[in-house]
């Protein structure tokens, strides 16, 4: 959009730690491992403006899911993220669009996904107030 950004990429340690607790023992055993591999394989890149101090953008991609059990019915090839920040109005960021993609392979073959959200025609609202 013509503006000098920065460029942020990392990899999270804790994106994929909500605390929940499952009613299986054997689930709550093995979650934490399963977590742990999620934040190894997630990355995320952020867009900021540094004069705005605002993210104008981010995606975020599970880079490689081989650890996941049940491969040999379903294998997760692919899955990303990414929000885009608008400002209609001076000094109000909203989102201008939401998208998501997936890739996967099942037995009968490849499939894959993708949701995508454009917003737009925001309107700024007036209110007045009459305190009697």
């Amino acid at each position: 959009d013509g503006r000098e950004v920065l460029r942020i990429e990392y990899y999270p340690t804790k994106l994929f730690t909500d605390g929940r607790t499952r009613p299986n023992r054997r689930l709550r055993e093995r979650e934490p491992d399963v977590q742990d591999k999620m934040n190894k394989v997630a990355l995320v890149t952020l867009w900021v403006d540094p004069a705005e101090h605002q993210i104008l953008q981010y995606e975020f991609r599970n880079i490689d899911m081989d650890f996941l059990p049940g491969r040999a019915f379903a294998r997760v090839d692919g899955l990303a993220a990414s929000m885009r920040m608008g400002e209609p109005f001076p000094g109000v960021w909203l989102p201008r669009s939401v998208q998501m993609r997936f890739q996967g392979t099942l037995a009968t073959g490849s499939v894959s996904g993708a949701y995508n959200v454009e917003y737009f025609n925001y309107k700024l609202a007036d209110v007045t107030v009459t305190v009697r």
